[in-house]
């Protein structure tokens, strides 16, 4: 497990096009685990903040993967300054809002298209910014302009 984790971590880190022309305070989502062949786990960054979260019961090999992920990123991206660890399957509320394993302060927003974004990454059991809908967004930013409420 732990090698094929390794393995389609790099490929999908290598062929993360945004980390060339990533900015501090964007968003990516680094591993979807669902599509690459380990389906516990999904990475993403929020401005400065890795974002890990494991789908699975928490035993000590879930552990291990949260462990392993952050690991893997802290040493590929020096400019990370804080990993929230979320575990979707958690009794406890704390452990699905995440907890905090390196750094200090999540980040509180992010940059997408030249609009920011307020976010609070502890809010809920995920990220409550959804990166997958980023062409819903463009789409209503580029539909609604003169709209009025």
């Amino acid at each position: 497990m732990k090698e094929s984790l390794q393995i389609s971590a790099r490929k999908s880190f290598v062929a993360s096009s945004e980390l060339y022309r990533w900015r501090a305070s964007s968003r990516l989502r680094l591993f979807a685990g669902f599509y690459e062949g380990e389906p516990r786990l999904i990475a993403d960054v929020f401005a400065s903040t890795l974002l890990l979260t494991v789908y699975c019961e928490i035993t000590a090999e879930a552990r291990s993967l949260l462990t392993m992920a952050q690991d893997f990123y802290l040493g590929r991206l020096p400019w990370l300054s804080c990993v929230l660890q979320k575990q979707r399957l958690a009794k406890d509320l704390s452990l699905k809002r995440g907890q905090i394993t390196f750094g200090s302060q999540p980040a509180e927003r992010i940059l997408e298209n030249g609009l920011y974004h307020a976010i609070d990454l502890t809010l809920n059991q995920d990220a409550s910014f959804y990166l997958d809908t980023r062409g819903l967004r463009d789409w209503l930013r580029d539909t609604a302009t003169g709209w009025m409420f």
